[in-house]
Protein backbone atom coordinates (compact mmCIF):
# COMPACT_ATOMS: atom_id res chain seq x y z
CA UNK A 1 0.00 0.00 0.00
CA UNK A 2 2.64 2.41 1.02
CA UNK A 3 4.70 1.57 -2.35
CA UNK A 4 1.12 2.24 -4.38
CA UNK A 5 0.52 5.55 -2.30
CA UNK A 6 4.15 6.75 -3.27
CA UNK A 7 3.62 5.85 -7.19
CA UNK A 8 0.47 7.80 -7.26
CA UNK A 9 1.51 10.84 -5.37
CA UNK A 10 5.01 10.74 -7.83
CA UNK A 11 2.70 10.67 -10.65
CA UNK A 12 0.41 13.22 -9.83
CA UNK A 13 3.23 15.56 -9.04
CA UNK A 14 5.41 15.17 -12.25
CA UNK A 15 2.38 15.30 -14.59
CA UNK A 16 1.46 18.75 -13.12
CA UNK A 17 1.86 21.42 -15.78
CA UNK A 18 2.58 24.89 -14.57
CA UNK A 19 0.65 27.59 -16.48
CA UNK A 20 1.68 29.02 -19.64
CA UNK A 21 3.40 32.56 -20.02
CA UNK A 22 4.85 33.55 -23.22
CA UNK A 23 7.38 31.14 -24.88
CA UNK A 24 11.16 32.11 -24.57
CA UNK A 25 11.64 30.47 -28.26
CA UNK A 26 9.28 31.63 -31.44
CA UNK A 27 9.07 28.20 -33.20
CA UNK A 28 9.71 29.20 -37.16
CA UNK A 29 9.20 26.67 -39.86
CA UNK A 30 9.52 26.80 -43.65
CA UNK A 31 6.22 25.06 -44.05
CA UNK A 32 3.55 22.95 -42.73
CA UNK A 33 5.29 19.78 -44.29
CA UNK A 34 8.49 20.54 -42.17
CA UNK A 35 6.40 20.85 -39.26
CA UNK A 36 4.74 17.81 -39.27
CA UNK A 37 7.95 15.75 -39.99
CA UNK A 38 9.73 17.45 -36.72
CA UNK A 39 6.71 15.98 -34.88
CA UNK A 40 6.74 12.49 -36.11
CA UNK A 41 10.13 12.42 -35.21
CA UNK A 42 9.22 13.79 -32.04
CA UNK A 43 6.33 11.18 -31.14
CA UNK A 44 8.43 8.42 -32.28
CA UNK A 45 11.23 9.83 -30.10
CA UNK A 46 8.82 9.73 -27.36
CA UNK A 47 7.42 6.65 -27.26
CA UNK A 48 10.87 4.89 -27.93
CA UNK A 49 11.78 5.85 -24.78
CA UNK A 50 8.66 4.26 -23.05
CA UNK A 51 9.58 1.43 -24.78
CA UNK A 52 12.98 1.01 -23.29
CA UNK A 53 11.29 1.69 -19.90
CA UNK A 54 8.95 -1.56 -20.44
CA UNK A 55 11.78 -3.53 -21.62
CA UNK A 56 13.94 -2.63 -18.73
CA UNK A 57 11.12 -3.33 -16.36
CA UNK A 58 13.38 -6.63 -14.76
CA UNK A 59 16.25 -4.46 -14.28
CA UNK A 60 14.70 -1.51 -13.05
CA UNK A 61 12.78 -3.01 -9.96
CA UNK A 62 15.56 -5.47 -9.31
CA UNK A 63 17.42 -4.88 -6.60
CA UNK A 64 20.92 -6.41 -7.02
CA UNK A 65 21.33 -5.52 -11.08
CA UNK A 66 23.57 -3.69 -12.76
CA UNK A 67 21.74 -0.28 -13.52
CA UNK A 68 24.58 1.14 -15.57
CA UNK A 69 22.50 1.02 -18.80
CA UNK A 70 19.74 3.10 -17.67
CA UNK A 71 21.79 6.30 -17.36
CA UNK A 72 23.28 9.09 -20.16
CA UNK A 73 24.29 7.90 -22.95
CA UNK A 74 23.74 4.31 -22.69
CA UNK A 75 20.08 4.56 -21.97
CA UNK A 76 20.03 6.78 -25.63
CA UNK A 77 21.48 4.09 -27.52
CA UNK A 78 18.81 1.78 -26.26
CA UNK A 79 16.29 4.34 -26.80
CA UNK A 80 18.09 4.63 -30.52
CA UNK A 81 17.93 1.02 -31.11
CA UNK A 82 13.92 0.98 -29.98
CA UNK A 83 13.10 3.48 -32.64
CA UNK A 84 15.32 1.27 -35.35
CA UNK A 85 13.51 -1.61 -34.60
CA UNK A 86 10.08 0.30 -34.30
CA UNK A 87 9.92 2.16 -36.92
CA UNK A 88 12.22 0.20 -38.82
CA UNK A 89 14.47 3.72 -39.84
CA UNK A 90 17.54 5.30 -37.98
CA UNK A 91 16.73 7.51 -34.93
CA UNK A 92 16.52 10.92 -36.30
CA UNK A 93 19.79 13.79 -36.72
CA UNK A 94 18.91 15.94 -33.45
CA UNK A 95 19.17 18.98 -35.90
CA UNK A 96 16.65 21.30 -34.21
CA UNK A 97 16.44 22.81 -31.03
CA UNK A 98 13.53 20.74 -30.36
CA UNK A 99 14.50 17.44 -31.10
CA UNK A 100 18.03 18.40 -28.60
CA UNK A 101 15.93 19.05 -25.74
CA UNK A 102 13.81 16.25 -25.82
CA UNK A 103 16.50 13.93 -25.45
CA UNK A 104 18.25 16.04 -22.95
CA UNK A 105 14.88 15.54 -20.86
CA UNK A 106 15.08 11.99 -21.36
CA UNK A 107 18.32 11.68 -20.18
CA UNK A 108 17.61 14.04 -17.31
CA UNK A 109 14.32 11.92 -16.32
CA UNK A 110 16.41 8.79 -15.54
CA UNK A 111 19.18 10.56 -13.88
CA UNK A 112 16.40 12.25 -11.65
CA UNK A 113 15.13 8.83 -10.73
CA UNK A 114 19.17 7.33 -9.79
CA UNK A 115 18.53 7.02 -6.28
CA UNK A 116 14.93 5.50 -6.72
CA UNK A 117 16.35 2.73 -9.13
CA UNK A 118 19.36 1.93 -7.65
CA UNK A 119 17.41 1.62 -3.99
CA UNK A 120 18.13 -2.05 -2.76
CA UNK A 121 15.19 -2.45 -0.55
CA UNK A 122 12.38 -1.64 -2.72
CA UNK A 123 11.65 -4.72 -4.98
CA UNK A 124 8.86 -2.34 -7.40
CA UNK A 125 10.12 0.87 -8.04
CA UNK A 126 6.96 2.79 -9.69
CA UNK A 127 9.05 3.43 -12.60
CA UNK A 128 6.78 2.47 -15.64
CA UNK A 129 6.04 3.69 -19.22
CA UNK A 130 2.98 5.32 -18.37
CA UNK A 131 5.24 7.24 -14.75
CA UNK A 132 7.87 7.98 -16.94
CA UNK A 133 6.13 9.74 -19.92
CA UNK A 134 4.52 12.20 -16.97
CA UNK A 135 7.94 12.55 -15.94
CA UNK A 136 8.93 13.35 -19.31
CA UNK A 137 6.31 14.86 -20.41
CA UNK A 138 6.02 18.07 -17.19
CA UNK A 139 10.09 18.23 -17.69
CA UNK A 140 10.17 18.90 -21.67
CA UNK A 141 6.82 20.75 -21.63
CA UNK A 142 7.80 23.50 -18.79
CA UNK A 143 11.63 24.89 -20.57
CA UNK A 144 9.28 27.56 -22.33
CA UNK A 145 9.61 26.39 -25.59
CA UNK A 146 6.10 26.99 -26.56
CA UNK A 147 5.85 22.78 -27.42
CA UNK A 148 3.73 20.70 -25.38
CA UNK A 149 3.66 17.15 -24.99
CA UNK A 150 1.83 14.53 -23.34
CA UNK A 151 0.18 10.95 -23.99
CA UNK A 152 -3.77 11.24 -23.36
CA UNK A 153 -6.32 9.24 -23.43
CA UNK A 154 -10.32 8.91 -23.40
CA UNK A 155 -11.67 9.96 -19.96
CA UNK A 156 -12.58 6.47 -18.97
CA UNK A 157 -9.12 5.11 -20.17
CA UNK A 158 -7.45 7.90 -18.19
CA UNK A 159 -5.63 7.25 -15.00
CA UNK A 160 -3.78 10.50 -14.10
CA UNK A 161 -6.27 13.24 -14.76
CA UNK A 162 -3.21 15.70 -14.91
CA UNK A 163 -2.95 13.92 -18.90
CA UNK A 164 -7.01 14.96 -19.39
CA UNK A 165 -7.49 15.52 -23.40
CA UNK A 166 -8.09 18.57 -23.64
CA UNK A 167 -11.01 19.58 -26.47
CA UNK A 168 -8.89 19.24 -29.35
CA UNK A 169 -7.44 15.84 -28.54
CA UNK A 170 -10.80 14.90 -27.49
CA UNK A 171 -12.14 15.55 -31.01
CA UNK A 172 -9.50 13.57 -32.57
CA UNK A 173 -9.53 10.51 -30.06
CA UNK A 174 -13.30 10.14 -31.39
CA UNK A 175 -11.80 10.32 -34.93
CA UNK A 176 -9.43 7.48 -34.38
CA UNK A 177 -12.57 5.11 -33.12
CA UNK A 178 -14.37 6.00 -36.93
CA UNK A 179 -14.28 3.08 -39.51
CA UNK A 180 -12.73 5.41 -41.67
CA UNK A 181 -10.15 6.37 -38.99
CA UNK A 182 -8.87 3.11 -37.62
CA UNK A 183 -6.19 2.85 -39.68
CA UNK A 184 -4.57 6.43 -39.84
CA UNK A 185 -1.08 6.39 -37.96
CA UNK A 186 -1.31 9.96 -37.27
CA UNK A 187 -3.47 13.35 -37.36
CA UNK A 188 -2.13 16.69 -38.49
CA UNK A 189 -3.51 19.60 -37.77
CA UNK A 190 -1.71 23.00 -39.07
CA UNK A 191 -4.90 25.24 -38.16
CA UNK A 192 -5.48 24.67 -34.17
CA UNK A 193 -5.40 26.11 -31.22
CA UNK A 194 -3.77 25.72 -27.91
CA UNK A 195 -4.74 27.97 -25.16
CA UNK A 196 -6.29 30.68 -27.48
CA UNK A 197 -3.42 30.70 -29.80
CA UNK A 198 -2.68 29.37 -33.08
CA UNK A 199 -0.71 26.29 -32.74
CA UNK A 200 0.48 23.49 -34.81
CA UNK A 201 -1.52 20.28 -33.69
CA UNK A 202 -0.03 16.46 -33.85
CA UNK A 203 -1.32 13.18 -32.59
CA UNK A 204 -0.44 9.59 -33.25
CA UNK A 205 -2.66 6.89 -31.51
CA UNK A 206 -1.18 4.21 -29.57
CA UNK A 207 -2.87 0.26 -30.22
CA UNK A 208 -2.28 -1.96 -27.21
CA UNK A 209 0.39 -4.53 -28.39
CA UNK A 210 0.93 -7.42 -26.02
CA UNK A 211 3.47 -5.61 -23.54
CA UNK A 212 0.53 -3.31 -22.75
CA UNK A 213 -1.96 -6.11 -22.07
CA UNK A 214 0.12 -6.84 -18.60
CA UNK A 215 -1.60 -4.10 -17.41
CA UNK A 216 -3.84 -2.48 -19.51
CA UNK A 217 -6.02 -5.84 -20.33
CA UNK A 218 -8.13 -8.33 -18.52
CA UNK A 219 -7.51 -10.14 -15.48
CA UNK A 220 -5.81 -13.17 -17.05
CA UNK A 221 -3.30 -11.27 -18.63
CA UNK A 222 -2.32 -9.38 -15.39
CA UNK A 223 1.81 -9.85 -14.74
CA UNK A 224 0.91 -10.57 -11.08
CA UNK A 225 -2.08 -13.60 -11.64
CA UNK A 226 1.07 -15.24 -13.45
CA UNK A 227 1.32 -18.80 -12.18
CA UNK A 228 -1.40 -18.63 -10.31
CA UNK A 229 -5.16 -20.38 -9.43
CA UNK A 230 -7.69 -17.76 -10.43
CA UNK A 231 -8.64 -18.24 -6.95
CA UNK A 232 -6.06 -15.70 -6.08
CA UNK A 233 -6.00 -13.46 -9.03
CA UNK A 234 -6.20 -9.67 -8.23
CA UNK A 235 -7.53 -7.13 -10.54
CA UNK A 236 -5.22 -4.65 -9.90
CA UNK A 237 -2.10 -4.10 -11.61
CA UNK A 238 1.10 -4.06 -10.72
CA UNK A 239 0.78 -0.42 -9.87
CA UNK A 240 -2.49 -0.50 -8.20
CA UNK A 241 -4.42 0.33 -10.67
CA UNK A 242 -7.88 -1.96 -11.93
CA UNK A 243 -7.27 -3.41 -15.26
CA UNK A 244 -9.43 -1.69 -18.27
CA UNK A 245 -9.62 -4.76 -20.00
CA UNK A 246 -8.49 -3.73 -23.06
CA UNK A 247 -7.86 -5.94 -26.06
CA UNK A 248 -4.86 -6.17 -28.76
CA UNK A 249 -5.08 -3.83 -31.30
CA UNK A 250 -7.40 -1.84 -29.36
CA UNK A 251 -7.29 2.42 -28.74
CA UNK A 252 -5.63 3.02 -25.78
CA UNK A 253 -4.67 6.52 -26.06
CA UNK A 254 -2.64 8.92 -28.33
CA UNK A 255 0.85 11.17 -27.84
CA UNK A 256 -0.19 14.73 -28.32
CA UNK A 257 2.25 17.39 -29.45
CA UNK A 258 1.33 20.89 -30.01
CA UNK A 259 3.78 23.47 -30.89
CA UNK A 260 2.60 27.43 -30.76
CA UNK A 261 2.93 29.75 -33.71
Amino acid sequence: MKTFKFISLLLILMSVNTAWSEPRYKYTSESDAVTQQLLIEMSRMFKSAQVVIFKNLPVINSITSDKTNLFGDNYMKQVKAAYQAKFNEPFPQIDHFFKEQLVASMIEVMDENRTLISDTDIKFKGLIPATYASQLSHKFSNLGLGIKIKFTASPDLLRNQFNAPDAWEMDTISKFLEEEWVKKTAYFDASAELYDKPAFRYMTPLYHSKMCLGCHGVVADNILNKNKSEAEWTKNDIAGFPMEGQSLGELGGGISISILK
